[in-house]
């Protein structure tokens, strides 16, 4: 790839120039909801518009609820308004909640464990049952401490935080909890342990947060350095041993997709559930995993966590953070669903995003409730309509899916121009063509784009690295040297990379399967850093098809 750098950073657009954009659509809308979303853009009334919402229970016909939902949720989650919202303090508030809700369910389950108490149906006891001998049989013989597949994600960790490449992580140092440490030299394997030289014990996690929408932050964890290593290993295990049983959770959100499709016609139901992955308590995995898996997950958790100095046992079981939140929350949900006699072709779970068959979601949501988790009411849809999954919003058959526009970085630029017309092909009566109201605005989005912005024009597969275009509009090159292509010009945002002058770090990633080339066709050595992130043009080959939007109309 050729790259032609810009001697002056690029920058995303202003926040008046989005509301502007913003209040355009709305005018396009032409509603009484977009009016009065136009009237507090205007106004300033930023905690009001961030928190005005509709229901699609008020809503005879999916178009009309289409262009409202829009109207409501376009800058529902962008985090540049100047509202009034405490951010910070709505996370933590919402963080304690859960670790109170947690608290209960282990002293319920626990009193249930031994024998205390039943559940008020004899059907919640069945459900558990069953989802117990669904676990044991799909996790199987329990992996030793020297599991192969260990790895790290691009997160921090306790060691390796702020600016630095992959490589950084596999030095000398490692911290771990003190239930992981007989087992480090086994978790690093024979190559990383023979050059550790410090070792650290670190009890806790430490609880940070970051952005997630208008109203509120997201909590996470930063784990201790290995524990992150092995409970990524361990979660690879935890996927191959789902796709043993045809779950793949590297398409499961495609499946989830398909489905509420065609939840309507299939008499579905879509299930949301409220901190979902803060509410998975302790009791409840010890409950459903069998003991030496329940073990093995224990012992590469963080059992304490620090947020603002203050030190505390966690009463969930693995914070967002762990590696093997995700893999272990999807794990349970999808037993209990299936436990409850839920059609297996007719049930999916990515996360907590649940579909289950509608004839046993009361069953579903009874259970649930036991084990300590509160249903999100206002995102589960057990008849009707509406429903919503993986980011996917349905009406009966309709894709009623608004677009967000969330931080003002600099695929923005183009995200606002492409949102608009993407909006505006669903909207066409005619497939092929976009529906002419929305020109107007997308013609001003257009020309706000910053000059050296405008000569990106790309087709749909490329996204929002440049404003899509159809092939006659574009500035497309024919590919040279023999390819069978084309080149564009586009947006290409990337990491600085280093030079990495010890060969340590190289190596030992290496093993684990990393590339230590750069995506710039440097010599191997150059290693991305990360929170280096930069915005250039750049001219990129594509293959295929030019497939565009299709004509105003």
């Amino acid at each position: 790839m050729r790259e032609q750098r810009i001697s002056a950073p690029l920058a995303g657009p202003t926040r008046e120039a989005v509301v502007r954009h913003f209040q355009n659509v709305c005018e396009i809308l032409d509603t009484a909801v977009s009016l009065s979303c136009f009237l507090l853009a205007e106004n300033g009334e930023w905690d009001q518009l961030v928190s005005k919402t509709v229901s699609s229970d008020d809503y005879l016909f999916a178009e009309s609820f289409r262009n409202d939902y829009l109207a409501v949720s376009i800058l529902s989650k962008a985090d540049f308004l100047p509202t009034s919202f405490n951010r910070r303090e709505a996370a933590k508030k919402k963080f304690w909640e859960a670790e109170k809700v947690c608290g209960e369910t282990n002293v319920r389950l626990g009193q249930f464990m031994d024998g205390i108490c039943l559940p008020l149906s004899r059907s919640v006891l069945v459900t558990l049952n069953r989802a117990q001998q669904w676990i044991a049989r799909v996790l199987g013989k329990v992996p030793s401490m020297d599991f192969p597949g260990g790895r790290f994600g691009p997160g921090s960790t306790s060691v390796v935080k702020g600016r630095y490449t992959l490589t950084d992580k596999y030095d000398r140092l490692v911290e771990m909890t003190p239930r992981l440490y007989p087992y480090w030299r086994d978790v690093c394997g024979p190559e990383w342990a023979s050059c550790v030289t410090d070792v650290r014990l670190r009890a806790s996690n430490r609880v940070t947060f970051v952005s997630k929408n208008a109203k509120t932050d997201r909590v996470i964890a930063i784990e201790p350095h290995l524990n992150v290593y092995a409970q990524l290993g361990v979660s690879e295990i935890i996927r191959s041993r789902l796709r043993r049983v045809g779950i793949d959770l590297s398409s499961l959100a495609d499946v989830n997709r398909m489905l509420v499709a065609n939840a309507f016609d299939w008499r579905l139901a879509t299930i949301d559930l409220s901190s979902a992955s803060d509410t998975v308590a302790r009791k409840l995995v010890e409950l459903l995993l069998p003991e030496d898996w329940y073990d093995l997950l224990d012992r590469i958790r963080s059992p304490y966590g620090e947020l603002d100095g203050l030190e505390f046992r966690y009463e969930k079981f693995s914070s967002m953070g762990n590696g093997t939140t995700f893999e272990l929350e999807t794990l349970i949900f999808t037993a209990l669903a299936l436990a409850t006699g839920s059609d297996p072709a007719m049930t999916s779970v990515f996360g907590d995003d649940i579909i289950v068959e509608a004839c046993r979601a009361d069953s579903l949501l009874e259970v649930l409730s036991f084990c300590g988790f509160e249903v999100n009411t206002k995102k589960t849809f057990l008849a009707g309509s509406f429903y919503e999954s993986c980011g996917q919003d349905y009406f009966v058959h309709t894709n009623v899916r608004p677009f967000f526009w969330k931080t003002l970085d600099v695929s923005l630029h183009f995200k606002v121009i492409n949102d608009i017309s993407r909006y505006a092909h669903r909207s066409a009566y005619r497939d092929h063509y976009r529906d002419a109201r929305f020109l107007p605005a997308w013609l001003r989005a257009f020309k706000s784009l910053p000059p050296r912005l405008r000569d990106c024009r790309v087709p749909v597969s490329v996204g929002d690295s440049g404003v899509i275009i159809d092939a006659s509009e574009s500035n497309l090159r024919p590919a040279k040297n023999g390819w069978f292509g084309y080149t564009v010009r586009c947006l290409k945002i990337s990491p600085s990379m280093r030079l990495v002058d010890s060969c340590l770090g190289s190596y030992l990633a290496s093993l684990d399967g990393y590339h230590t080339q750069g995506d710039d066709g440097r010599e191997t050595g150059y290693h991305p850093i990360r929170g280096s992130e930069g915005a250039r043009v750049a001219t990129q080959f594509a293959f295929g098809r030019w497939v565009g939007l299709g004509a105003w109309m």
